[in-house]
């Protein structure tokens, strides 16, 4: 019995301080985030997932009873909007911007920058909000 304690209290995940985490929700996963974005989780939500932020003005919204599967990764540069009662299965990707251009000469640098501990340079990176359309109300 102690033991269980112990294990579970040594492999919770560190939540970041501006991650807010609805009643009743579990994040099992791993939340990475940027200083100054923020991310924020409904109520009876169950996180397995990777969450992270990848600007200072990133934002990720996760409505209420949402299931984000075993592995699976939401990166955001802008805004991730998920909204309720939405299951999003394991080993799935979700990011609303282009971090690994498909044009090679895009990121021909990539690997040398990172070796030298250069950073991404995210203002040079296409970001699209992720979010759901609305539908519209046919007129009768």
């Amino acid at each position: 019995m102690i033991l269980r304690k112990i294990i579970k209290y040594l492999t919770k995940p560190k939540i970041p301080s501006n991650t807010i985490i609805g009643k009743d929700s579990v994040v099992i996963g791993v939340v990475s985030i940027h200083t100054t974005s923020s991310i924020s989780i409904g109520n009876d939500c169950l996180i397995e997932g990777i969450l992270t932020t990848h600007t200072p003005q990133a934002k990720i919204e996760i409505g209420n009873e949402v299931f984000i599967g075993n592995n699976s990764f939401l990166g955001c540069a802008d805004t991730i909007i998920i909204e309720d009662k939405v299951l999003v299965s394991f080993d799935c990707v979700i990011q609303d911007n282009d971090s690994h251009s498909t044009i090679s000469s895009e990121r021909y640098t990539d690997t040398k920058d990172w070796k030298n501990g250069r950073q991404h340079n995210w203002d040079l990176t296409p970001k699209k909000t992720i979010h759901p359309k609305k539908k519209k109300k046919k007129k009768q």
